[in-house]
């Protein structure tokens, strides 16, 4: 198989060992694991293969990218984030990019990631910046080395690790090199991945599993689009306002997706209020009802939930539903 690595714009060709380009493959190849791919036959779409079971998940978009990469995270302590080398990246088009008010080379985002002083080029004051410190390894906050733990690299490689005792920082370990790549926002996140990532003709990705467990999108709709689209599980909470006959509706939704087993089967979608107010009115009344509805046609669905980023549903003409009372 023929990979395509995409670096400022240009594709340079990398090949991959498959044991048969032109055969369904047995297990995804380790050096797929843990990368971004991108389809060059199509619009680019861009898929995440996770490094565990080496399944593909849809980024749809930088929001639903954002959702998706931080639901994968695994928590990290800032001692052991600290032995992870750092990488000094700046997307192109970053639209959140907050400038560099010192001038060290980091720009603020990564200084507050880091903990860094933004208003100081060399925070210990030792002569040297904060980036060039990062650069030879050694410690912005004092004379010591970096103490890079290779094994603990090696561990993470391809995953996204969130900092538990700090707020929550998204760090991305880039399996090529080994370094850490701060995801601040989803903007930055998805343009990172896209970056870094590896062209792959559809034939390809077709060998790479879809990923299969039930995929947990908070509440971010465009990661559920995603989800639909690519026909993995998913769920995830929707909050919307909306014109029923007579009543004005709002509250909020625990959707869940089932896609079907087979291409142009039947899939199943339940719809849970998890709290509701009508007329202005919250009266408790129909928490807990279930929804429970089957379709055939995907694309409708995924309408129905773009449409509720608007508060403008589209319910399918061709869609069969129930509904249950909470036990």
């Amino acid at each position: 198989m023929t990979i395509y690595r995409f670096i400022a714009g240009v594709s340079l060709a990398s090949t991959v060992l498959f044991a048969s380009s032109s055969l369904a493959l047995a297990a995804t190849p380790p050096a797929v694991k843990g990368r971004i791919l991108l389809q060059v036959e199509k619009n680019g779409e861009a898929w995440y293969v996770t490094p565990d079971t080496g399944e593909r998940f849809y980024l749809k978009n930088g929001e639903g990218a954002y959702a998706a990469l931080r639901n994968f995270g695994l928590g990290i302590t800032n001692a052991d984030i600290w032995k992870i080398p750092v990488a000094n990246y700046h997307a192109p088009g970053d639209n959140d990019f907050t400038g560099d008010t010192d001038k060290d080379g980091f720009d603020d985002n990564m200084e507050l990631a880091l903990g860094t002083d933004i208003n100081k080029a060399d925070t210990d004051g030792d002569g040297y910046s904060d980036s060039v410190e990062y650069a030879s390894g050694n410690s912005p906050f004092g004379s010591t080395k970096i103490p890079v733990d290779s094994g603990l690299v090696n561990r993470l490689k391809g995953k996204i690790v969130l900092q538990v005792e700090g707020k929550g920082e998204a760090w991305y370990i880039n399996p090529v090199d080994g370094k850490r790549y701060y995801m601040p926002n989803g903007e930055v996140a998805y343009s990172m991945m896209r970056y870094m990532s590896l062209g792959i003709t559809n034939a390809n990705l077709s060998t790479i599993p879809v990923y299969s467990k039930d995929f947990d999108c908070g509440e971010s709709i465009d990661c559920m689009v995603g989800a639909v689209e690519a026909g993995t599980p998913s769920h995830g909470v929707i909050t919307a306002s909306f014109e029923l006959f007579t009543a004005s509706i709002a509250g909020k939704y625990l959707i869940s997706y089932e896609p079907p087993k087979t291409a142009g089967g039947t899939f199943i979608y339940k719809t849970t209020i998890i709290s509701q107010v009508v007329n202005g009115i919250s009266t408790g009344q129909g928490a807990g009802v279930v929804s429970t509805c089957t379709d055939t046609d995907v694309a409708q669905f995924v309408q129905f939930l773009v449409s509720s980023k608007v508060n403008t549903f589209v319910a399918s003409p061709t869609m069969v539903c129930t509904s249950a009372e909470p036990k």
